[in-house]
């Protein structure tokens, strides 16, 4: 059986580095911890963003988000909660995905809690910095309802990865 060793690899020319399909380019993480609410049935934008540029318009970033949320019904018997990732690239925000990220029925006043995780994999065509964020709103808004991300100030986290295209 025949074994190659390699304590370096270089590439030959500037601009020649070794760049295989699928394979990771780049990692970024970030990490927030603030608790952050919203009484709103519209999109609002929270802290927790990161951002990353692409070293080629063939790439693809790939978004993970870990976030403790919590929900509170209030006087109404119900809540559900939105979480979405939005890619902004300059001052232009486009929706990737958005995914119920608390839900509860049945009981008027219960604040329910859980983990919650959103993932997308993007293709931004672009060398440009991008930004992922995550931006939140309740399904209905009203009757004393409201949602927390990185509740209890409980650190929720982004991870970018450059794949390379």
């Amino acid at each position: 059986m025949s074994k190659l060793f390699v304590d370096e690899i270089q590439p030959k020319t500037t601009g020649g580095g070794i760049n295989m399909s699928g394979h990771v380019l780049q990692v970024v993480s970030f990490s927030y911890g603030t608790e952050e609410q919203t009484t709103s049935g519209s999109y609002s934008d929270t802290s927790l963003v990161a951002s990353i540029t692409p070293s080629s318009t063939s790439s693809k970033v790939y978004i993970g988000m870990t976030i403790p949320v919590k929900g509170f019904c209030g006087s109404s018997n119900n809540i559900q909660g939105y979480g979405a990732i939005y890619r902004e690239v300059g001052a232009t925000q486009t929706a990737l995905m958005e995914a119920i990220i608390v839900r509860s029925d049945g009981t008027t006043g219960l604040a329910v809690g859980s983990s919650s995780a959103l993932s997308f994999l993007d293709s931004p065509s672009t060398t440009s910095a991008v930004s992922y964020r995550l931006r939140i709103a309740l399904g209905t808004a009203g009757s004393s309802r409201n949602m927390s991300v990185h509740f209890a100030n409980t650190d929720s986290v982004v991870t970018l990865m450059e794949i390379a295209g």
